[in-house]
């Protein structure tokens, strides 16, 4: 396996972001946070994303565009403009953690932005800061349980982070599908089998081929503990913040 200095890794990618046309205020916050992923051993979340970036920036889908914000109805709504994810994540957290010198809880929602990757970064900003946070999206729907003809709820991911005193804060992300449907991705471009209780196939029986997988959908871990999880999510996400839209696409 190649291996690479992540400073250099890192610059390298804020170089690719810029030639494709985002600032260079938002590639200075997005590289970081894509390495930090990649160094966490969440590759799939990582920089592997990059050409699926640029492929979106090329088709006007990610912009360069400064994320806006108001307070309304007791919460921070952020519209991202259709920044990257990590610039529209960033720029929430940062807000959030300010309101909460002077409250004891704040909530946020975000919409229009590009893919957030792995939730757990931002929920760790958080608790970096000191705070405890909370962090879920609603994604597509990509997951069933045995027997459903398709898809029909996200894998709606959650983070939690906390910090501890003197230590490295605790970091908990989940996507509530057995697999994250990154690492299926990735395994499709690595011409990688799967183990056969990751997905079903479009013939409604579980596979171990990749490729197969994405036409199919993601089986739920726990059964219907997780369908359970993922119906919480997509309450918090949706219902109660009010935003039909998604943020990014599943994890």
């Amino acid at each position: 396996m190649d291996r690479y200095d992540h400073t250099a890794l890192t610059q390298w990618t804020a170089e690719v972001l810029q030639a494709a046309g985002i600032s260079e205020p938002h590639a200075s916050v997005a590289s970081p946070l894509l390495v930090r992923t990649s160094l966490r051993g969440i590759d799939a979340h990582g920089i592997s994303r990059i050409p699926v970036y640029l492929q979106r920036i090329a088709a006007g889908e990610i912009t360069s565009n400064d994320p806006q914000s108001e307070w309304r109805d007791g919460a921070l709504h952020v519209d991202g403009g259709g920044a990257l994810g990590q610039v529209a994540a960033t720029f929430a957290v940062d807000q959030v953690v300010q309101a909460t010198e002077k409250v004891a809880t704040a909530a946020c929602v975000i919409e229009n932005c590009g893919h957030l990757s792995a939730l757990g970064i931002f929920a760790l900003q958080a608790a970096e800061q000191g705070r405890v946070a909370l962090v879920c999206q609603r994604t597509p729907a990509v997951m069933g349980l045995p027997g459903s003809p398709r898809a029909n709820i996200g894998n709606n991911p959650l983070a939690f982070a906390a910090p501890e005193r003197g230590e490295t804060p605790l970091v908990f992300d989940m996507a509530n599908s057995v697999a994250a449907r990154g690492r299926i991705q990735q395994a499709a471009r690595d011409n990688a089998p799967i183990p056969d209780d990751w997905a079903v196939g479009e013939d409604g029986q579980p596979t171990t081929e990749a490729a197969a997988a994405l036409l199919g959908y993601l089986r739920p871990m726990s059964g219907y503990k997780g369908i359970g999880l993922a119906m919480m999510v997509e309450v918090l996400t949706s219902g109660l913040a009010g935003w039909p839209a998604l943020a990014g696409d599943a994890p």
